[in-house]
């Protein structure tokens, strides 16, 4: 969502990336060239995210403790590995920092980061799950542009993208409601973590 909302119109200083600037031959590289205003967004969408999980746990009874005691660290660590080593390295190297194996049967991130969202925007994300809807909802918030139904800058454009922020929420709500369903038989169960802490507390 973030990644949308930066490349397509929040245009924050994380439109660098998509540019040959450098400083110490980093770009949107969260040290040496931070993009302004990329950490507001961030941690709005991390905290929005972290509510939507909650509800959702909550509703199918699964434990949402064990998700929000690994999620924050899990999540830090996956920027900062994919912006100060990932990224680096599919630009400068030309192959996936993950290895042929993983390039080959289940994400080739060079290919599509590198050759496709460098050159087209399309390929928002580093795995392919729900990329063919974004990519699509590119495609026609584009269209908008293009056939002069909206124009930057004016009442209508602000308008549109704010109540795209909305739907943006709706459809990570809907894929994440989705992504839990599918993968419920394999989540920790509520009833058995509150059973454990009974059972301890009894002894």
């Amino acid at each position: 969502m973030s990644h949308y909302q930066n490349d397509l119109y929040h245009l924050n200083g994380n439109v660098m990336h998509h540019s040959s600037f450098t400083v110490g031959g980093d770009n949107a590289a969260l040290v040496n060239t931070l993009p302004p205003g990329l950490i507001i967004n961030f941690i709005m969408n991390y905290v929005t995210i972290w509510m939507m999980t909650y509800v959702i746990f909550d509703y199918l009874k699964l434990d949402k403790w064990v998700y929000f005691n690994i999620s924050a660290p899990l999540m830090i660590a996956k920027l900062l590995l994919q912006m100060k080593i990932i990224h680096p390295y599919i630009h400068t190297q030309g192959k996936s920092w993950y290895g042929p194996f993983v390039a080959k049967y289940i994400m080739d991130e060079y290919k599509g980061h590198v050759l496709c969202h460098h050159v087209s925007g399309y390929c928002l994300g580093d795995a392919p799950t729900y990329s063919w809807f974004y990519d699509r909802l590119m495609y026609y918030h584009g269209l908008v542009y293009e056939y002069g139904y909206l124009t930057f800058g004016k009442p209508e454009h602000y308008a549109a993208n704010i109540t795209l922020d909305y739907f943006l929420l709706a459809t990570v709500f809907g894929f994440m409601f989705l992504t839990v369903a599918l993968t419920y038989p394999f989540l920790q169960k509520a009833e058995k973590t509150d059973a454990a802490a009974k059972k301890t507390k009894s002894q």
